[in-house]
């Protein structure tokens, strides 16, 4: 197979600077394409980024990794500062001191082979952080110039200090004017209209009316009746949609709490601990009652306030035992499983990365992952404190043995609860004082702990495989959700020898693991299908997901074609079906993915690619970037299944039955509820 070089053409965002969150980070974005120009859709690539300081060849100060999936459009979006730390602290970079360089390198295997990419001097964004910072001395410099001024010669205040006046005083919230109901937060530059608290640069409680224009560059973000963000898109054709938008924070609609919310990875998770219900003495248990019941450390309220509740696991998953409920969490959002927080970990440690054995043991694991989770501040000193790299924010709130009423180590230990029960124990995580790693551990259930809540999957979102680790994105079409790329599951195996029941085998083009790396696996149908024969089995789909069904395929092509509906009798025939469903499914990728102006419009996001199919008796791919066979789970003999065919010169779909033996893609579905 031709070896696939890439290079990348980057740009730098308008100014972005994301103050709301610590770190402080920019965006940048670049557009991946192969050795010929062509763009690379939908291609999980490794990116190492370096800020240089002096010039190309200057000093290295700060270094960060990323693992990215381009956009259909071959776009890569990051945001720097935000990633996995090589080297450097992002946050004391001194960016007014000298001018700075970022040089990308880029790996597409997944085995941290960088190559460089090229060195870019950075301009505006970078240096917005800095003006940001002087700007800060600024203001406070003529604050001490305003408070000089106004005192007279015998170094007596003047009586309008505290009045008008004020709002240079640097008082958190300032009236303006004093006797109105709008503030200015002179900390953080925030300004409030009808609220006195305000959190973000214009915070308003009331309606807005203008007779000018809104200008939002990157949509508008909107709050859900769930009390969740959604940015607010407008489409090409003039629609809009929204999408959930792991950015700020959510509002806990019963009863009006906000918490800040972080991406960590594909993961969004609640940057505080839940404070939800009604205190109860530590001394009694948690009752089986439609209240949400909650301790406070020493039976303070106030602590509640700064630490989050403290909650025995039954309470904490609502009195069910089912994995990843929703519990006590607001809706859409639910208590973690065990292997949530294991992608947590993967995510944030130094040294394991998701999928890494190290988070299957007991005890502490990792090297540095409870270090870069505990928050800057408020842990017991000295050393106790953490990163924070990522903005989880975790706090020391202690714990309650039990119904005791006895509490212990506030400021210095921190548990949170999962999901997953062990017997009369249940699994739970335990940050430290004293120590960098995590620690994974089995306690009683009714001890009382914190929640962190993580948010539901979403369709749109990208979800990761237990399995492997490996990131696949998704799609919504019509009522379906897909995955908009190919399963690339199991151990790869010659394309001459037959799969057989086990361990999951794939064949890649070439015979090589780089074949599947943009195409995905090529399955014989019985291992497609795991050996069932159910149609909408689970086969070698993640846990939630199923090999397509006929009636799966027939329903998404009656979604993307323009005059067939579902339900359509065209659906039901032979050979190539439909209008330009085919079309809009392909991938708009031109060659490899598909041969010269046989691509299509991927009007839909499904982004199907031709990479042919295995014929297992020669051991040959045959149809590359001419043919894509899509396997059904309907099986029409003991040797023949249904199956799906796209064309590079054909804008609808075939529907054929064919040789269970011979090596197809999959495209796995979401189960429905």
């Amino acid at each position: 197979m031709k070896k696939v070089y890439l290079f990348l053409t980057t740009s730098l965002l308008a100014v972005s600077i994301l103050l709301a969150q610590s770190p402080q980070s920019f965006k940048y974005q670049a557009i991946a394409r192969d050795e010929a120009g062509n763009i690379l859709s939908n291609w999980d690539i490794g990116i190492r980024i370096n800020i240089i300081k002096g010039g190309q060849e200057g000093r290295l100060v700060y270094s960060e990794k990323h693992l990215v999936i381009s956009s259909q459009y071959g776009m890569i979006n990051l945001t720097i500062g935000n990633g996995r730390v090589v080297a450097g602290v992002f946050e004391t970079i001194d960016w007014g001191s000298d001018r700075h360089y970022i040089k990308m390198e880029m790996d597409i295997n997944g085995n941290e082979d960088y190559k460089e990419m090229g060195t870019t001097q950075l301009y505006a964004v970078p240096y917005a952080l800095y003006a940001e910072e002087a700007g800060k001395l600024r203001e406070q410099q003529d604050q001490s110039k305003s408070s000089s001024s106004s005192e007279d010669k015998t170094g007596s205040r003047s009586s309008q200090t505290g009045k008008q006046g004020s709002s240079r005083s640097g008082d958190p919230n300032t009236k303006l004017p004093a006797t109105g109901n709008s503030y200015l937060n002179a900390t953080s530059g925030n300004v409030g209209v009808g609220t006195n608290s305000p959190t973000e640069k214009l915070d308003v409680n009331g309606n807005i009316k203008t007779n000018g224009s809104i200008i939002a560059d990157e949509g508008f973000i909107l709050m859900d009746s769930k009390g969740n963000p959604r940015k607010a898109l407008l489409n090409p054709d003039g629609t809009w949609t929204t999408q959930f938008n792991c950015e700020g924070y959510i509002r806990d609609i019963r009863d009006g709490k906000q918490y800040n919310i972080t991406k960590i990875g594909t993961q969004c998770w609640m940057a505080e601990n839940l404070n939800a219900g009604t205190k109860i003495d530590g001394s009694t248990n948690q009752a089986n009652n439609p209240l949400i019941e909650k301790y406070c450390y020493f039976n303070l309220e106030t602590k509640c306030d700064t630490f989050g509740g403290l909650y025995q696991w039954d309470e904490v998953m609502n009195w069910v035992t089912t994995i990843g409920a929703q519990g006590i969490c607001p809706e859409s959002w639910h208590v973690p499983t065990d292997w949530e927080i294991k992608i947590l970990e993967g995510n944030v440690d130094s040294n394991f990365e998701v999928g890494d054995p190290e988070w299957d043991g007991i005890n502490w694991r990792g090297v540095d992952a409870g270090t870069k989770l505990k928050s800057t501040s408020g842990w017991y000193s000295p050393g106790g404190n953490g990163t924070d790299d990522f903005g989880f924010s975790a706090l020391p709130s202690g714990y309650l043995i039990g119904s005791t009423g006895l509490y212990y180590n506030i400021t210095k230990i921190w548990y949170f609860w999962s999901s997953l029960e062990s017997g009369s124990s249940a699994l739970s995580r335990n940050l430290s004082y004293q120590f960098q790693e995590i620690r994974r551990a089995v306690t009683a259930k009714n001890n009382a702990f914190s929640l962190r809540c993580i948010k539901d999957f979403e369709c749109g979102d990208s979800i990761i495989d237990q399995r492997d680790g490996k990131i696949y994105g998704t799609v919504k079409i019509g009522e379906q959700c897909w995955m908009s790329q190919n399963i690339n599951v199991g151990s790869l195996i010659a394309g001459s020898i037959d799969q057989t029941p086990g361990a999951i085998e794939k064949y890649c083009l070439g015979d090589v693991e780089s074949g599947c790396t943009m195409f995905g696996g090529l399955y014989q149908w019985n291992e497609a299908m795991n050996y069932s024969i159910l149609e909408s089995a689970n086969g070698i789909c993640p846990s939630g997901w199923h090999i397509p069904s006929e009636n799966d395929w027939r329903l998404l092509e009656g979604a993307v074609d323009s005059q067939y509906s579902a339900g359509d009798g065209e659906w039901d025939g032979i050979g190539y079906r439909g209008f330009d469903a085919g079309k809009n499914l392909k991938s708009s990728s031109p060659p490899p993915t598909w041969t010269s102006n046989g691509y299509g419009t991927d009007k839909y996001d499904f982004t199907a690619f031709a990479p042919g199919y295995m014929n297992v008796s020669a051991g040959v791919v045959y149809n590359i970037a001419i043919q894509g066979y899509f396997w059904t789970s309907l099986a029409s003999s003991s040797t023949m299944a249904w199956a799906r065919t796209l064309e590079y010169d054909k804008d609808g779909v075939g529907r054929s039955t064919e040789s269970k033996d011979d090596g197809y893609s999959v495209r796995c579905i979401k189960d429905t509820p």
